[in-house]
Protein backbone atom coordinates (compact mmCIF):
# COMPACT_ATOMS: atom_id res chain seq x y z
CA UNK A 1 0.00 0.00 0.00
CA UNK A 2 2.69 2.07 0.58
CA UNK A 3 4.37 1.88 -2.63
CA UNK A 4 1.34 2.46 -4.74
CA UNK A 5 1.01 5.85 -2.54
CA UNK A 6 4.48 6.30 -3.46
CA UNK A 7 3.75 5.78 -7.22
CA UNK A 8 1.11 7.86 -7.01
CA UNK A 9 2.65 10.83 -5.28
CA UNK A 10 5.20 10.74 -7.94
CA UNK A 11 2.91 10.51 -10.56
CA UNK A 12 0.64 13.31 -9.28
CA UNK A 13 3.74 15.51 -9.24
CA UNK A 14 4.97 15.19 -12.55
CA UNK A 15 1.34 15.51 -14.03
CA UNK A 16 1.55 18.91 -12.14
CA UNK A 17 4.67 20.08 -13.83
CA UNK A 18 3.18 19.56 -16.60
CA UNK A 19 -0.57 18.70 -17.45
CA UNK A 20 -0.50 18.43 -21.25
CA UNK A 21 1.70 14.77 -20.60
CA UNK A 22 -0.76 13.12 -18.76
CA UNK A 23 1.12 9.70 -19.71
CA UNK A 24 4.04 10.52 -22.33
CA UNK A 25 7.44 9.73 -22.19
CA UNK A 26 8.43 12.95 -20.01
CA UNK A 27 5.92 11.39 -17.13
CA UNK A 28 7.30 7.80 -17.58
CA UNK A 29 11.12 9.17 -17.13
CA UNK A 30 9.95 11.44 -13.85
CA UNK A 31 8.59 8.41 -12.56
CA UNK A 32 11.98 6.51 -13.37
CA UNK A 33 13.89 9.45 -11.74
CA UNK A 34 12.47 8.24 -8.25
CA UNK A 35 14.74 4.81 -8.09
CA UNK A 36 13.15 1.40 -7.64
CA UNK A 37 9.66 2.59 -6.91
CA UNK A 38 9.75 3.68 -10.57
CA UNK A 39 11.59 0.93 -11.99
CA UNK A 40 8.36 -1.55 -10.63
CA UNK A 41 5.79 1.13 -11.60
CA UNK A 42 7.10 0.97 -15.30
CA UNK A 43 7.50 -3.02 -14.90
CA UNK A 44 4.04 -3.23 -13.67
CA UNK A 45 2.41 -0.73 -16.59
CA UNK A 46 4.32 -2.56 -19.67
CA UNK A 47 3.14 -5.90 -17.86
CA UNK A 48 -0.14 -4.78 -17.57
CA UNK A 49 -0.50 -3.59 -21.26
CA UNK A 50 1.02 -7.15 -22.26
CA UNK A 51 -1.80 -9.02 -20.37
CA UNK A 52 -4.66 -6.88 -21.48
CA UNK A 53 -3.55 -6.76 -24.79
CA UNK A 54 -3.08 -10.71 -25.34
CA UNK A 55 -6.53 -11.25 -23.26
CA UNK A 56 -8.07 -9.36 -25.98
CA UNK A 57 -6.49 -11.02 -28.81
CA UNK A 58 -7.66 -14.29 -27.16
CA UNK A 59 -11.28 -12.86 -26.88
CA UNK A 60 -11.34 -11.50 -30.46
CA UNK A 61 -10.12 -14.93 -31.69
CA UNK A 62 -12.71 -17.17 -29.59
CA UNK A 63 -15.14 -15.14 -30.62
CA UNK A 64 -14.57 -15.05 -34.48
CA UNK A 65 -13.25 -18.80 -34.90
CA UNK A 66 -15.16 -20.56 -37.43
CA UNK A 67 -18.45 -21.98 -34.64
CA UNK A 68 -18.34 -18.80 -32.50
CA UNK A 69 -22.08 -19.89 -31.77
CA UNK A 70 -20.03 -22.72 -29.53
CA UNK A 71 -17.58 -21.00 -27.47
CA UNK A 72 -20.29 -18.29 -27.01
CA UNK A 73 -22.77 -20.96 -25.56
CA UNK A 74 -19.62 -22.04 -23.28
CA UNK A 75 -19.24 -18.48 -22.38
CA UNK A 76 -22.84 -18.05 -21.24
CA UNK A 77 -23.12 -20.99 -19.40
CA UNK A 78 -19.64 -20.17 -17.01
CA UNK A 79 -21.30 -16.65 -16.91
CA UNK A 80 -24.29 -18.25 -15.36
CA UNK A 81 -22.64 -20.63 -12.69
CA UNK A 82 -20.38 -17.54 -11.53
CA UNK A 83 -23.10 -15.84 -11.07
CA UNK A 84 -25.43 -18.48 -9.65
CA UNK A 85 -28.15 -18.14 -12.79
Amino acid sequence: MGLALILLAEYRKAFMANPMSVMSCDVLVAILRCGAPGYVAVIALLGGALLAGSGLIMLVVVLTSESSYRPLQHLWQALKLTLGM
